[in-house]
């Protein structure tokens, strides 16, 4: 469903050959690689990249599917190359399909056709600056001594808190749309984890399933390879028909593929079959990917979480909703919250405290959302912060003092809907300002209003 299966189709039929267009011409010579001749074009706004030393006779025969996959895995392994436009590129004046041609001249030259760019020469500084600025704030929240499992779930939740799945099949496939626009798709999901992994010093690889046209990463977390999927842990509620429209759950995040091993990754084969390992550079480093055989964290704690993961102290805190019985008079199934903390120390969990809470889907109030209870967690400047579904509470976790005894737990309440037919659906907060914004609105797919306040 997703634009990955849209861009192969479009490549894999984009041989249908035509004359060169005016515009700027990238040449390239058997003394440089295919991907430097590839990303030097993209760095230029090359509207067309000789690509010949590069092509066999016998992928030239087959449609050029070496030269595709090639073209693909150069920009999949650069996702600082923001600008290059997926979805125009590869087609002609007339709208046509022509992303590999010969020259009109001479055919036995191969090129790179029809290369459009989401930015120019012109505008790219500015943009820039925006994307730079983006990726300073994704990173604010990173602590200097976390280790590599924590950065990953680090960057896994502050993607999905900070960008909307958007199913228009025209845009939103960079790593600029999550982290400036807050739009994204499962490739642009996939390009940006890349991007702040590679931020931070963990190798990963974008891999995806043609059949299936899902893209998402595959990470090293010391000598071992896991996979991770930001994408498909950002959930959303679908109005269902012919026709249906998705509605992000602002704050919500699950956990379900983060560091999971190939035998779990091939429990959704929907999403996670046929993907293909493949040799890659990083940091002047090559990386040969081996399977996820190991199994360390297909059932860790978070598995259980439906909001971000955040450390205060020595601990992570999350929300792990849990199901109870109702009470007589509602319809529904009645899911308990609580917040809980995990030690990566000594991987174990323990209950913080029992949060109360309901989201209701009838003005009446007897019918209860059957499967979902959206309470989001943040932290800033020392305090917790959750949701209920009218009110956001500060909390500041009890310690132990020195005599060993745990010092009082603080709380403090601020009701911010404002009528009893609304709710709170999630709220994010910005590390670097301290501005937290949460959506109110009256139900999962009714119209929302974005409102926010200083930490």
């Amino acid at each position: 469903m997703k634009k990955l299966k849209r861009l192969l189709a479009l490549l894999m039929s984009a041989a249908i050959f035509g004359g060169l267009l005016p515009g700027a011409t990238i040449t390239s010579s058997a003394a440089v690689t295919l991907e430097d001749t590839i990303l030097a074009g993209m760095a230029n706004f090359a509207t067309e990249i000789d690509v010949t030393p590069f092509v066999s006779a016998s992928d030239k025969a087959a449609g050029y599917p070496a030269l595709i996959t090639a073209f693909r895995n150069a920009l999949y392994d650069h996702p600082e190359l923001y600008w290059y436009d997926w979805f125009k590129s590869g087609k002609d004046a007339a709208g046509k399909n022509a992303f590999i041609g010969t020259s009109s001249t001479d055919k036995s030259k191969v090129y790179l056709m029809n290369l459009k760019y989401t930015f120019s020469k012109a505008t790219l500084p500015a943009a820039q600056a925006k994307f730079d600025a983006a990726v300073k704030t994704a990173l604010a929240g990173i602590g200097s001594d976390w280790t590599e499992v924590e950065k990953v779930l680090y960057i896994h939740d502050y993607i999905i808190q900070n960008a909307a799945y958007f199913q228009a099949m025209t845009d939103y496939e960079t790593s600029y749309d999550p982290l400036v626009n807050g739009l994204a798709m499962c490739q642009s999901y996939a390009l940006t984890t890349k991007l702040l992994l590679d931020k931070v010093g963990i190798p990963s690889l974008v891999i995806y399933t043609p059949n299936a046209s899902h893209s998402w990463n595959y990470v090293k977390i010391g000598s071992n390879w896991f996979h991770l999927d930001v994408d498909v842990d950002d959930t959303v509620i679908s109005t269902g028909g012919d026709k249906p429209v998705w509605h992000d759950q602002y704050g919500r995040v699950l956990h379900n593929w983060v560091l999971t091993s190939d035998t779990k990754a091939r429990t959704n084969a929907t999403k996670h079959n046929g993907w293909v390992l493949r040799t890659f550079t990083y940091a002047g480093t090559k990386y040969t990917p081996v399977a996820a055989s190991k199994t360390t964290y297909d059932k860790y704690p978070w598995v259980n979480s439906t909001s971000a993961m955040v450390k205060l102290g020595d601990y992570w805190y999350y929300t792990d909703m849990q199901e109870e019985t109702y009470a007589k008079g509602y319809t529904g199934t009645k899911y308990q919250v609580y917040l809980k903390r995990f030690s990566f120390d000594t991987k174990k969990t323990a209950t913080v405290r029992k949060l109360t809470a309901v989201w209701y889907k009838n003005a009446a109030k007897t019918t209860l959302y059957t499967d979902k209870v959206f309470v989001s967690l943040g932290v800033y400047n020392g305090y917790l912060y959750y949701n209920l579904q009218d009110k956001i509470v500060r909390y500041k976790p009890a310690v132990q003092s020195a005599d060993g005894k745990a010092k009082s737990s603080t709380s403090t309440v601020s009701k911010v809907v404002p009528s009893s037919a609304q709710y709170v659906y999630g709220f994010t907060i910005n590390q670097n300002t301290g501005k937290m914004t949460y959506i109110i609105k009256s139900s999962t797919t009714s119209a929302s209003k974005k409102w926010s306040k200083t930490l």
